[in-house]
């Protein structure tokens, strides 16, 4: 098969085994010093101070969306071409998703197709990397600044790219991830203390 978790986690298997045990062993399944280390190590991975663990990587863009606080008529603008999630977790948060067309080379949103998109009612971005693929962050950022828009990062298929400061950064540790867990998991990162609470 194309993906094999199996396969995957064949040389790993010792230690995850041994993880587990100790897991097993300590009582501690929701939210104890495990997850509390592992949110840790994703910061530093991740390169933002905070992050927060959660149940999958729809409901980080989920919570990302609701903690910004903004009105129910508020637009979001999301690429066409991703995961069902992109747009479904706004519809989720309460607010408006838009489409916004993708660079037909790499797949990916880019600045020209936001700036088409874009009305008077947008209030935020998510950006999708897709494929290890990582947008342009750094000119989608500048473009939402110019704008007064919030910018989410959904990282779900490029964990361990270089990240350069959206509002947040969402994880998937959906099996077929990049770094896939056994069942379902997600993350948010952010830099602002009052998100990650």
């Amino acid at each position: 098969p194309l993906f094999s978790p199996v396969r995957q986690n064949e040389g790993l298997f010792d230690a995850i085994q041994a993880s587990f045990t100790r897991l097993l062993g300590s009582g501690e399944y929701i939210l104890g010093p495990a997850v509390g280390e592992f949110e840790k190590e994703l910061a530093q991975l991740t390169g933002y101070s905070h992050t927060v663990g959660c149940s999958s990587g729809t409901e980080a863009l989920i919570l990302a969306l609701k903690a910004l606080g903004l009105p129910p008529d508020s637009e979001v603008l999301t690429p066409a071409f991703s995961f069902v999630a992109s747009a479904s977790s706004i519809l989720w948060a309460g607010l408006n998703p838009v489409l916004a067309d993708v660079d037909l080379q790499t797949g990916i949103v880019t600045v020209a197709q936001l700036e088409a998109a874009l009305t008077p009612k947008t209030r935020a971005v998510i950006a999708v990397d897709l494929y290890g693929r990582q947008v342009d962050v750094e000119a989608i950022r500048g473009f939402c600044k110019a704008h007064n828009l919030y910018l989410i990062e959904d990282g779900a298929q490029s964990i361990g790219v270089p990240h350069r400061g959206a509002d947040f950064y969402t994880l998937s540790f959906y099996p077929t991830k990049n770094i896939g867990g056994i069942g379902d998991a997600g993350a948010i990162a952010t830099n602002e203390l009052k998100w990650s609470q």
